[in-house]
């Protein structure tokens, strides 16, 4: 369980969450992150179902718990990530020079699949990008726009949040040309 020291500093938004739950909440949030079974979970932790229950019902293991899912999910994809160049180009040299065309036809559908996978996987960054964009302009004008009245607030960050996300789809058009 030493690794569990390194992602309390590392998993952010949730630090007040993870001081709240005891140790072994923590670890049970940590090993369900890292892909251990419930069951596994009660065992290495001597607990019961019933307590394992509890715990999950509760708003701040959830959200330690979604943190570390997330902080894995990243990680695993970063190291995964650091390989793609040379398994593509595996997968290129094959699907240009296998002598068996079932090997040339596999490898080019491996190609297509992993280009289609790391594209949705930009795009679902962009599109979480800009949200968070959005919402940080939306922010900045309730504060500049504090002496206008309601309605004028509206139609001021209705029309500056709606040239700005135009602003952001043309970035992100230019971004996948």
């Amino acid at each position: 369980m030493a690794e569990m020291v390194l992602v309390e500093g590392e998993v952010t938004g949730v630090e007040r969450d993870w001081r709240i739950l005891h140790y072994k909440q923590r670890q049970a949030a940590w090993l369900i992150a890292q892909g251990y079974s419930y069951a596994d979970t009660m065992r290495k932790l001597r607990t019961s179902n019933r307590t394992l229950a509890r715990w999950r019902m509760q708003p701040e293991f959830q959200a330690v718990l979604r943190a570390l899912m997330v902080f894995y999910a990243d990680e695993s994809f970063n190291r995964v990530n650091s390989v793609m160049p040379v398994v593509l180009e595996n997968l290129k040299d094959l699907a240009l020079n296998a002598e068996r065309d079932s090997d040339r036809i596999s490898a080019s559908k491996s190609l297509i699949s992993s280009w289609a996978m790391f594209k949705d996987h930009l795009d679902r960054d962009m599109v979480s990008e800009l949200a968070r964009r959005v919402s940080q302009l939306e922010t900045e004008q309730a504060g500049e726009l504090a002496g206008f009245n309601e309605g004028e607030i509206l139609s001021e960050l209705r029309a500056t949040s709606e040239k700005r996300l135009t602003e952001m789809a043309a970035e992100v058009e230019a971004l996948n040309a």
